[in-house]
């Protein structure tokens, strides 16, 4: 019998990210490949869970299934940085 458990797959990697992040900013998913393919822009708020609601900033690049609002805890949103994935500004 193996220790492996499918709840071994989600747990965090890094530490909890603590930003609130601005609407329009770029992040990168706590599971996603670190490219700049998977930075997510934050387009608001839910108000009755706190989660950001985000969208893959390159939509195209992405199966179509993909492509729509994600709801997702600031914790497992980080800066693109942190990964040495230059973010566009301005």
């Amino acid at each position: 019998m193996s220790d492996f458990s499918l709840s071994s797959l989600m747990m965090p990697a890094y530490k909890p990210n603590t930003t609130r992040w601005p609407v329009g900013s770029l992040v990168i998913h706590e599971f996603d490949a670190k490219t700049d393919e998977m930075l997510m822009v934050v387009t608001g708020y839910d108000d009755d869970t706190g989660h950001a609601r985000t969208l893959y900033a390159y939509p195209e690049k992405q199966p179509a299934v993909w492509r729509h609002v994600w709801r997702n805890p600031i914790t497992m949103l980080h800066a693109p940085e942190r990964f040495g994935i230059e973010v566009p500004h301005g």
